[in-house]
């Protein structure tokens, strides 16, 4: 589904999945993607016991995954913590740094701010990613015949530590997004698949679903795993990360 308005000015903005985007002149878009955390730390109160850097590391890597998933470029991230900055937000930019350098893009400017002013019990912020699409974003159009696979092991919390050779990696979203047999990648969350999957229910498609892959129709956390709409069939598995046939798009 894909939202359209009309700004002054005649600027375009338009809602697709999770990302906004926003055409400022003929040759630029503006992409933007975001991501929240709580109750993810090491402070007494969170649910999910782990270093403030995987926090960062993870919440950064969804971002990145978000934008890699339609080629926009990075240019800057906002990173928002309702903790202080020593330890938590210091170990949270310590992971941003990470995904960043592992993205291939370490200088990435990185904004954002801390609470100094309270004491907090538990972990939580968020996380803006604005990228840049040279061009005019062009939406995909499925069409019957297409093939539906869940690329990487969906998972949240303690799963995602246990699972992490399985994990969706940013390189496999952008070497699915560079082919031309890839119709669509669409990077997961707390919905599972059966959320994306109406979107092209509302748009009229049939999508029925192997039975066999019901019980992978789960929590993604953090983009573990993505839906990819193909034109050719994909191998079973790639790098370690399972690639699961689980339907086909019907009129």
């Amino acid at each position: 589904m894909a939202v359209f308005t009309i700004c002054s000015r005649g600027i375009f903005t338009l809602k697709y999945r999770d990302l906004t985007l926003r055409k400022f002149s003929s040759n630029e878009t503006l992409v933007i993607a975001c991501d929240s955390y709580g109750g993810i730390g090491n402070l007494p109160l969170d649910h999910v016991q782990v270093s403030p850097e995987v926090v960062g590391y993870y919440t950064a890597l969804l971002c990145l995954k978000e934008c890699a998933s339609i080629q926009a470029e990075p240019f800057c991230l906002v990173n928002l913590v309702s903790a202080s900055f020593e330890p938590t937000g210091a170990g949270i930019l310590r992971g941003i740094r990470q995904a960043l350098a592992e993205a291939g893009i370490p200088d990435l400017p990185v904004n954002g701010s801390s609470e100094e002013n309270f004491t907090v019990q538990q972990t939580g912020g968020g996380m803006t990613l604005l990228a840049k699409l040279e061009g005019d974003f062009v939406l995909p159009e499925v069409q019957a015949g297409d093939r539906l696979y869940l690329v990487g092991e969906p998972s949240v919390g303690d799963e995602v530590m246990c699972n992490q050779k399985k994990l969706l990696s940013l390189q496999m979203i952008k070497k699915l997004a560079s082919l031309d047999a890839c119709i669509e990648i669409v990077p997961l969350g707390s919905g599972g698949f059966s959320t994306e999957l109406e979107r092209y229910r509302s748009m009229g498609w049939r999508v029925p679903i192997f039975s066999t892959m019901e019980k992978y129709d789960r929590t993604a956390g953090p983009a573990t795993a993505a839906i990819a709409v193909m034109r050719d069939q994909m191998i079973e598995t790639e790098d370690g990360i399972p690639i699961r046939w689980i339907g086909r798009i019907e009129a």
